[in-house]
């Protein structure tokens, strides 16, 4: 009898023993970290850029590109604007060598000539950029203004200026390789002499980094075979230009005109946008 109460004892004791073994290996997870683990950090901080932005490909912004002025090859593209937000660049506009006619006119401008990478002289649509490189998304406004009317220089000519002569630049589209911000709004032009016209609007959280406001595509580009354009010599001859059939100047032919060059400014003005747009 003392036998069979020791062997229950015993059995007793094994029993909780195994049971004790099993419950502590069922408290290891298989999804616990050996060794523990530690938390590290990371950061970066931006400030406003008030780096200049060169001029980029308006048909693609992702490469740029090295405007040449079409009036005058030989004259250095004004530098863009300083600051964190910033006109980079805007195309001036040549309407060539034209034949004074008493009916009304329109007449194309040259496309944007410029250089590519390669070195390669290629034409593009004429444009304006402009950069947003605040941080802020407080959106901004571009606008433009015709100085005065189409005037010339030359004393010895009767007709200082053409009155009712017209820009109008159309085909408006926004370009840009900004990913995450809205698009700014563009429109198509109609200049009117001493009076500015808006051109791209940003709202709020709209228009950050590089955006262009383009005037046509490039099927909108073409060679005119028939153009008038001087030689070395300074003699106006046939010859070839690229230009552009959304950038336009409307002649009245009702105005007389003097056998000269006519001219003016076209001044653009980049402003900040408060938010909310008070």
């Amino acid at each position: 009898m003392k036998n069979v109460q020791k062997f229950g004892k015993s059995a007793a004791i094994m029993a909780i023993l195994s049971s004790a073994i099993i419950g502590g290996v069922a408290t290891v997870s298989a999804d616990e970290t050996i060794g523990g683990e530690y938390k590290s950090h990371s950061a970066i901080q931006f400030v406003p850029n008030d780096d200049s932005t060169g001029p980029i490909d308006p048909i693609d912004p992702i490469e740029p590109i090295d405007p040449i002025d079409p009036i005058d090859p030989t004259e250095p593209i004004e530098p863009g604007t300083p600051g964190p937000l910033s006109i980079d660049f805007a195309s001036s506009l040549n309407f060539g060598i034209q034949k004074i006619t008493s009916t009304d006119e329109e007449y194309l401008a040259y496309s944007q000539p410029a250089k590519n990478a390669a070195g390669e002289v290629v034409y593009k649509p004429n444009y304006v950029q402009v950069t947003d490189n605040r941080g802020t998304a407080a959106g901004w406004n571009l606008s433009v203004t015709q100085t005065e009317d189409f005037k010339t220089t030359d004393d010895t000519a009767k007709n200082k200026t053409l009155p009712g002569a017209t820009i109008s630049l159309n085909g408006a589209t926004a370009v840009s390789a900004a990913t995450g911000t809205a698009s700014p709004e563009v429109k198509d032009l109609v200049l009117t002499p001493g009076q500015a016209t808006e051109v791209m609007t940003a709202a709020e959280n709209a228009g950050e980094g590089t955006w262009i406001s383009r005037f046509g595509n490039e099927t909108d580009l073409a060679d005119d075979t028939a153009a008038l354009v001087e030689d070395e010599n300074g003699e106006v001859v046939d010859g070839t230009i690229n230009k552009n059939k959304q950038v336009k100047l409307a002649v009245p032919g009702k105005i007389a005109k003097s056998a000269t060059e006519y001219k003016t400014d076209l001044v653009w003005t980049l402003s900040e946008v408060a938010p909310n747009g008070k």
